[in-house]
């Protein structure tokens, strides 16, 4: 599946893929693709780093991909605050800048930005529903960048997932404007439920997006999120790619 992803992206014009673990790197790299950002080195989202007792299992993971990351020119690395329901929010803070600070400190020396994802907290009524994580500590980019500037390195910062900030109700253009200092990746999705291709009401919403984007100065990759991996898939990814070109 990785190949024919890459064989896709390629034609397209797509210069890099993005959350992908260690497996598949040999595979993008091959294929002459960046790796946006790596995956990999996580427990999964709901165990992250505001919960202490993970805190010696992720803390080493991190660090033993350090090296790999630098070795494959890859430059960011993805983490979560994961689920901790028997702390409060302030104190959740507290515990995720303690349990990433070594990590962070280690990634300066290796070139590495770890980035948290920002991710939608709603609870919901579909059982297993990937696109929503009750009690998710990071759901804000107000906490996340209270732990950036707790941790106080360029080397920590966060991902702006919009899909899943606009299902928190949040002013994704506001947010970009007053947070964009402390972004360093962006996610992109159609915002219905399927998460496919792109409708006239998104097409209306992503030109002030991406005009917002550009005014905060960031100029790395955006992430595009498709869940629907199917037969279609080139002509799917085709789609979006011009959807995202007219911008």
């Amino acid at each position: 599946m990785t190949s024919r992803l890459c064989e896709h992206a390629v034609a397209l014009g797509i210069d890099a893929i993005e959350i992908v673990d260690e497996e598949k790197w040999d595979i993008i790299k091959q294929a002459g693709l960046n790796i946006a950002i790596a995956d990999g080195a996580d427990l999964g989202i709901w165990a992250g780093f505001c919960d202490e007792d993970l805190h010696e299992r992720l803390q080493k993971r991190y660090i033993a991909m350090l090296p790999k990351l630098q070795q494959y020119g890859i430059t960011q690395l993805i983490c979560y605050s994961g689920i901790n329901t028997r702390v409060n929010s302030d104190e959740a803070l507290e515990i995720c800048a303690r349990g990433l600070l070594p990590v962070v400190q280690q990634a300066e020396k290796y070139g590495v930005t770890i980035v948290m994802e920002l991710l939608s907290s709603r609870e919901t009524d579909v059982l297993f529903c990937k696109q929503r994580f009750a009690h998710y500590r990071c759901d804000n980019p107000e906490w996340g960048a209270k732990l950036v500037e707790k941790i106080g390195s360029p080397n920590f910062r966060l991902l702006y997932d919009i899909w899943h900030m606009a299902d928190m109700q949040r002013d994704v253009i506001a947010d970009i404007a007053k947070y964009g200092e402390y972004i360093s990746h962006y996610h992109i999705a159609d915002l219905n439920r399927r998460r496919g291709t792109f409708s006239e009401n998104d097409r209306l919403f992503y030109q002030k997006v991406f005009n917002e984007i550009r005014k905060s100065g960031y100029s790395g990759y955006i992430g595009l999120e498709l869940d629907r991996i199917e037969n279609d898939i080139f002509d799917l990814l085709k789609t979006c790619v011009s959807f995202v070109n007219e911008f």
